[in-house]
């Protein structure tokens, strides 16, 4: 899927944009990415979102934070009646309060989050009072609801990656260079089975320690964590067109078809076709 690039009008009574969106049938299928970090969350209906690689469900209640370059679409379905989200639409460098001293946690949070992130349901309950209202806030009001909801978000700790990123940029603030090498050599390698100890060689460490570590750094066990890579890569081959199922688990390092289709739907949440003509329908809209 190629996306477009979006350019964001401001309007120029402010340094960022929030708005909410409606459609009582499904909302347009745009496959698209901007330089801006997005918030969205759902207030009503539901269907499907895509991020980068990912597909997950969104209704009521989901927050997400989308990067900087990150492809994204949101897919009502027909079937769960009206739909609403709320989105908001921001660059750091245009916001002066966010390179002051105070916003160093709020600074973490992008750069942990360059694959994206989901809140958590906690930190969701209390983000949406405060988004519900924006729209309609004067600029002053909707800037302070904005440094808020980015202070929820940098002390969710429940928050979930979205996409891993296989070059470790995102975490290897909080690990370092090491991180960072085992994470690109993990993307080199995944194809292959690939033992957790070979892994820990690469990151000089004791296997039983690599594990904690990489577990804390990355929030996913380092079987999950492959898994994930493999799904992946998975995803980009069946956008690119009809190669089959079979060929693209074994070039993935999937052990066979249904271990493939398995570890898809559990990632995705739904099947490897499925994903494929979903992928192919957003290619071809206008």
């Amino acid at each position: 899927m190629r996306a477009r690039l979006e350019h964001l009008d401001l309007p120029p009574e402010a340094s960022f944009r929030c708005f909410e969106q409606a459609g009582a049938d499904q909302f347009p299928r745009h496959w698209h990415h901007h330089p801006e970090w997005q918030l969205t969350l759902g207030l009503g209906g539901g269907g499907r979102r895509l991020i980068g690689r990912h597909a997950g469900a969104w209704g009521p209640g989901d927050l997400v934070l989308v990067a900087p370059g990150q492809p994204h679409t949101w897919i009502g379905d027909p079937a769960d009646g009206a739909h609403r989200v709320v989105t908001v639409q921001f660059a750091p460098e245009r916001i002066a309060l966010l390179a002051l001293p105070e916003a160093q946690p709020i600074r973490d949070l992008l750069t942990r989050a360059r694959g994206g992130l989901a809140a958590s349901p906690a930190t969701t309950r209390s983000a949406a009072r405060l988004m519900r209202a924006m729209p309609a806030q004067r600029p002053l009001a909707r800037l302070a609801a904005l440094i808020e909801l980015l202070r929820l978000l940098a002390d969710d700790a429940a928050a979930q990656p979205i996409e891993i990123d296989p070059r470790g940029a995102a975490i290897s603030a909080a690990g370092g260079e090491r991180i960072a090498q085992v994470c690109r050599w993990l993307a080199t390698q995944a194809h292959r089975p690939i033992p957790a100890r070979a892994a820990a060689r690469v990151a000089g460490m004791h296997p039983a320690a690599f594990s904690r570590f990489f577990r804390r750094l990355t929030s996913r066990t380092f079987t999950a964590y492959v898994r994930e890579l493999r799904v992946a890569r998975a995803c980009g081959l069946l956008a690119q067109g009809r190669r089959p199922i079979a060929e693209i688990a074994a070039a993935c390092g999937f052990a066979s078809p249904s271990t493939f289709d398995r570890a898809f739907r559990q990632a995705r949440g739904l099947a490897p076709r499925a994903y494929r003509r979903l992928a192919q329908d957003i290619d071809r809209s206008p």
